[in-house]
């Protein structure tokens, strides 16, 4: 009997949370770079080189390699996790927690032992959103099967498809869901905020690929990489995108890899859609594990799997990064803040989400959508989640705090691209300018 990518309705079902339950999750990435250049570290063939990184965290301090072949491609503890992206950007994911402090005082326990790492080897953590000093074509991609066929594929998407997989770097935000109507409705906000985070928070105003003006290029990557799978989700708004909506799509995006006869050895599936490959004979029957890595093959603002992704967010430094997961949890965990966000975005469409993306990644704060410029929207969502905050917890002093540093921005009227673009006026563009303002160091709070 052949596959039912349906059946896989149980199991959100299956992954919805009490509302006591729900967790919280953080992933940032970063790129090492060479103090002197700027210019990205290899995977290999240095002396500074990210293989050396992931040997020393295993050789120095308890992590547990993972390997592809004979390389190691991540890292991990029973706290967090360390995976490489295709041009050897390190995402560093902390586990899931209910406790906001504890999440991210795991995250930065996991910092300071990279920073401590590249104070020995002699480089320089970079937390911007874009590669501003290496082009795409200078970096090596990473010995891991599944990026090569994705690069090969992406020579057909996108103009800026390899420029995406090999210097941009994000923070991602994971929620939880109660219930499909929970989802739907969580979905539809975190799709009708975008616009407001993608001017707030960019930083990636400067790459080495893009020579146009913008404050986040790293959205204007992402939008011509591939429009079959990243960017909006057809009817994403309508306020009844449920599971099986979030199917449809996926069973429709067409595909870049599979499963062979079994899960060692991915092999490429080249525009073949999901619904048309449960129907072929591949000598084994297609199963769930197969729907979940088409699912994960796909590049949205924001995707389902057994919790929410979000995706969105330019890589930050370490003083505006945990405002991120804060808002996120002020905003889309307290009843009160979704019944006022609802009534600001009642009027979204896509074509005024398209329009509020392409003015947020232009000007950021001083951009429009519906009716109001990002900074106002910016004021109103940090209100907004700062109350809900209170609401969930009031003794969480710890996440007010760090949505405070968010308050800075909205106060100074200037998104960190803005800042940036100050500071290299004042010093010049260079990878000292850039690294004093967007270097990841040692965070005291845990030394």
């Amino acid at each position: 009997m052949n596959f039912n990518p349906y059946s896989m309705i149980e199991w959100f079902e299956s992954s919805c949370k009490k509302p006591e339950e729900r967790l919280i999750g953080f992933e940032s990435e970063r790129f090492g770079v060479f103090s002197d250049t700027g210019k990205s570290i290899p995977y290999e063939e240095n002396q500074i080189s990210v293989r050396k990184v992931l040997e020393k965290l295993s050789d120095l301090h308890q992590f547990t390699l993972i390997y592809e072949n004979d390389y190691p491609i991540g890292a991990f503890n029973d706290k967090c996790t360390v995976t490489l992206e295709p041009g050897a950007q390190f995402e560093v994911s902390v586990n899931p927690n209910k406790n906001f402090h504890d999440l991210i005082m795991e995250f930065l326990k996991i910092n300071n032992i990279l920073c401590e790492i590249a104070r020995e080897m002699e480089f320089t953590w970079l937390a911007f959103g874009t590669q501003p000093f290496t082009a795409n074509n200078e970096i090596k991609r990473i010995p891991k099967r599944r990026y090569l066929i994705m690069e090969n594929y992406f020579k057909k998407t996108g103009r800026f498809a390899n420029v995406m997989m090999k210097t941009t770097c994000s923070i991602h935000v994971s929620i939880d869901y109660t219930s499909e109507k929970n989802f739907s409705r969580l979905f539809r906000i975190i799709y009708a905020l975008s616009p407001v985070f993608i001017g707030w928070f960019a930083n990636s105003c400067y790459s080495a690929d893009i020579k146009e003006n913008y404050l986040n290029k790293r959205h204007v990557i992402w939008e011509d990489t591939d429009k079959d799978r990243s960017g909006i989700i057809p009817g994403v708004l309508s306020g009844n995108f449920g599971f099986k909506e979030y199917i449809d799509y996926c069973i429709n995006v067409p595909m870049m890899f599979s499963y062979g006869t079994d899960k060692n050895k991915l092999i490429p599936r080249y525009g073949l859609k999901f619904k048309d490959f449960i129907n072929l004979d591949i000598g084994r029957e297609v199963n769930e594990d197969d729907f979940k890595l088409q699912m994960s093959g796909v590049f949205p603002m924001a995707r389902l799997r057994n919790y929410i992704e979000i995706r969105y967010f330019d890589a930050l430094p370490l003083k505006y990064k945990f405002a991120i997961p804060a808002i996120i949890w002020g905003l889309l965990y307290s009843e009160k803040s979704l019944l006022r966000i609802e009534k600001l975005i009642e009027n979204v469409n896509e074509k005024s989400l398209t329009d509020g993306l392409e003015q947020a990644s232009i000007y950021g704060f001083r951009g429009n959508y519906l009716k109001k410029y990002i900074h106002q929207w910016a004021e109103e969502l940090y209100e907004i989640s700062r109350d809900g905050l209170y609401d969930i917890d009031p003794e969480g002093k710890y996440a007010l705090e760090k949505i405070d540093k968010a308050l800075l921005l909205i106060e100074s009227k200037k998104t960190p691209s803005d800042e940036v673009i100050e500071i290299v006026k004042e010093k010049g563009f260079n990878p000292e300018t850039l690294i004093e303002v967007d270097g990841l160091r040692f965070c005291p709070e845990v030394e």
